[in-house]
Formats: structure tokens, sequence, C-alpha cells
């Protein structure tokens, strides 16, 4: 699906909740606007006390991207709408239209959830409408997250040419901490997911009981990292409607991990641990469970090494869906141009190198100014623009650099929509400041010698 230069694309999210789903959302659109496409997130109400005025949840204000509530029908555009949410797709009459499985299970569940909710009402509102692989949506295209998603599509005749393989990466400061993990004072901890059977579970959990078992409800919690990181297992025998997250996160914080073989777990490349590794959920199967277990606990590096291909797709997931991103919408031109940020640039001579810059092709584009000043923003010299609770400085031409403060600029340089940082002076101080606390590698700082 190729874009105009004026095509805005619209990325339907749910509002008002924290979820890898959500995460995702802003993760693409993200993306999205490092290419240069005019890309917005949409948000549907999931939440009772969802505000529209404030709709952006606190972990993802740092992504920076917009967010609108009105999406532009026509033929330019590109609508897309997560698998639990399609009902969004038959909500415009021109626009092109993307359905995003980001899982498989959960699509039958949320369209269960809602029609049982909607059947007392069948009688006097329609039921609404969802997608069922009917030929009257063969214009639509479909992106996967998963290998899983893909064999679905597969399976339900979805051509080949209407897939789009586009994947997920775990948080870059999550992979950051993998490097900080005490591997030798690893503790006799099995940690697993609190969705599998409690029963079962239990039952295996006294095979084992020289290790310490522990339930984990959501791996983005506060105290999951430092969880993970001093566990040696993680065991999951959850439904695994995706490619999930939760074994990555701990993989990457030093866990061997063993799943079940339902979902996503069932084939090699979502979770390409080796077969050993998974089992079936039997009474049967437990004592083979057990012994992988103890046998991981007395050779826990050497069990850790046999995932190494695990662990090393996990770490290029962000390259390839960067990649992924770039190819299916034909944006690899924009991706050459390398986004740049002026340090300590809020004041006259950061808006007139940002306008040089502007004007001259040197392979940097000028995407951001780092300010850690709030004063700054008083400065009459500087047209700044308050909108939607984001701060702009507004250039000649009517461009608009958000302005961000040093830990929003590690994070999105971190995700990628940073590459450079520029600094205005040779202040030994700031370029210290920047070593440090936003941590760029040393390629990636530019001095300059301004005065």
């Amino acid at each position: 699906m190729l874009l105009y230069p004026d095509s805005k694309v619209y990325v339907i999210c749910a509002g008002g909740v924290r979820t890898d789903t959500a995460e995702l959302c802003h993760r693409l659109c993200s993306r999205l606007i490092r290419l240069g496409v005019n890309a917005f997130i949409v948000y549907i109400p999931a939440t009772e006390n969802f505000n529209p005025d404030e709709p952006v949840q606190p972990a993802y204000k740092y992504f920076r991207v917009p967010y609108t509530y009105d999406v532009e029908d026509n033929s330019k555009n590109v609508v897309i709408v997560p698998e639990t949410m399609t009902s969004f797709l038959y909500a415009f009459n021109n626009i092109r239209r993307v359905a995003w499985w980001l899982s498989v299970d959960n699509f039958f569940r949320d369209t269960a959830l809602k029609t049982v909710a909607q059947f007392d009402k069948i009688l006097t509102s329609p039921m609404p409408k969802f997608f069922c692989f009917q030929k009257f949506d063969a214009d639509i295209e479909h992106w996967t997250q998963s290998e899983y998603a893909k064999q679905f599509l597969k399976v339900n005749a979805v051509p080949d040419e209407k897939i789009y393989p586009i994947g997920d990466y775990v948080s870059p400061a999550l992979i950051k901490l993998h490097d900080s993990v005490d591997f030798d004072n690893k503790k006799n901890t099995v940690v697993f997911n609190a969705a599998a059977d409690a029963k079962f579970i239990s039952k295996l959990a006294a095979l084992v009981p020289n290790a310490n078992w522990l339930a984990i409800q959501d791996s983005q919690a506060e105290d999951a990292p430092k969880l993970l990181a001093e566990a040696k297992i993680y065991v999951d025998f959850s439904d695994h409607v995706s490619k999930d997250m939760m074994p990555r996160r701990a993989a990457i914080l030093g866990c061997v991990v063993i799943t079940g073989r339902r979902g996503a777990a069932s084939n090699n490349v979502d979770i390409n641990i080796p077969a050993d590794f998974k089992f079936g959920e039997t009474e049967d199967d437990m004592p083979k469970i057990a012994d992988k277990v103890k046998e991981i606990l007395e050779d826990f590096q050497g069990a850790y090494d046999s995932q190494k291909a695990f662990l090393d797709k996990i770490f290029n997931e962000q390259e390839i869906f960067n990649r992924n991103v770039t190819r299916t919408l034909g944006l690899k031109k924009k991706a050459e141009i390398e986004p740049a940020a002026i340090f300590n640039g809020l004041n006259e001579m950061g808006a007139a190198v940002a306008e040089i810059m502007l004007q001259n092709e040197v392979g940097l584009e000028i995407a951001f100014i780092v300010n850690d000043n709030p004063d700054n923003e008083n400065n009459s010299a500087l047209n700044i623009t308050y909108e939607k609770n984001n701060v702009a400085l507004t250039l000649t031409n009517g461009d608009l650099l958000p302005i961000v403060n040093s830990d929003e600029a590690r994070f999105l340089y971190n995700e990628g929509r940073i590459k450079k940082f520029i600094l205005l002076t040779s202040d030994k101080d700031d370029e210290d400041f920047v070593r440090t606390k936003i941590k760029p590698l040393e390629d990636d700082i530019i001095s300059t010698e301004y005065q």
C-alpha cells in the first residue's frame, strides 16, 4: 500500500488503558511520523473514566504522537484497525482499510463479548458489523504481528498479496537492561504467567519444592523487571494469543523460557526456543516439565545459552519492525534522512540553526528541540505554540519543532525518532550531560562551536 505525499494515516487505539496493544499502536504511529507520514492516533473510549480532553496515558506521552477524533474519509488516506476493533473498518466509505492482527484469539473473544452485549437490543438496533472474511472485504489489507496470525489468515483464504508481516518489538529501554543482569547471582526462582491454570501450576510446583514459584500478572508492572532479572526460569502456559511480550521480556532479563504449545507457541517462529522447552499441559507431561525445571536449575547458564537464537531474534526485532513498516508503505527515501535534535536549542541560535538546516540538504532533519528549562518557553523572541499539551517552536515557514525534555529525548532516541544530537556550543558540561543523561552513541553527538 503506497502513500500519497498528502496521505494521512489513522491508527485506531483503545483509549484510557495501558496494554501491549495500545503501546504498539503508539509505537507504529511514532514510526510513521519518523518516516515523514502525517499519522495520528484515534482514541476509542475503552473505560468509563476516559477523558477525551486528556486521552494520552502517562506511559505513552513520551512517544509524542498527535491524536485526533476526526478521520478524513477519502481514498488517499489509510485507517489501521486492531483486530479487536474491526467494527470500525465499516465506519468509513472511501478510506483505505487495514486490519491489524495483533492477536488471533482476542478477535474471537471481542466479537463474542460485543455480540452478547448487543443481544438484548437486537429488536431495537442493528448489530455491529465485524470482519468475517467475506468477498466484499477483499479490498482490506492485513498486517500481522505474528506468524500465528499469518497462518490464521492463510487458513481463512486471505491471499498472500494482502498479508503484510509487520511484527513488533520489546521496549528499547528494557533491552538495555540486559547488560545489567547479574547472571552469577540468579535465584532458584521460577516466575510463571498468572494467566495459566492455577491447579496445574500448583501441582507442578509441588514436584520442584526447592524452587520458589512466583506468579506475574503484568510484565509491565513496576516491580516486574527486578523480579525477572533475579529469577532463573519463566514458565508460560497461557493461551499465547499472539507473539506475546512476556516471554520475550523474561528472556531479555535473563530467564530461561518454558512454554506450552498453544496459540503462537505452537510454531517455531514466534517463540523459537528449542522444542524440548515446549510441553503439553497434561498430567502425563507434568513430570517431564518438572524434570526440565530441575535440569535448568542445575545448569542454568547452559540452558540459557541454548536459547540464544530466541534472544538474538528479540534483539533484532526493532530493526525488522522498522524495515517492514518502511517497505510496506514504500517509504524508503525518507528513512535515509536522519532526524536530529538541537540540545538546549530553545533560543534564537537554535531557531536559526534549525532554519538553516531546513534549507540545506545535509542528510539531517531537525525533528526536536531539547529544553529542560521551562523559563525558556517565555522567550518573546520565539514563536512558541501550545496545542493539546504539546509545546513546539514555530519556524518562519510554519513548520513546528516539538520541544521535549531530556527524559523524552532519551526515549525518542531509543525509539529511533532522534538519531543525532546537535550541541550549539563547545561547552563540556552540555556534552557530559548529554552523554550521561541521554546516553547516545559517541558518533551520535555533533558538537559545533557557535559562539
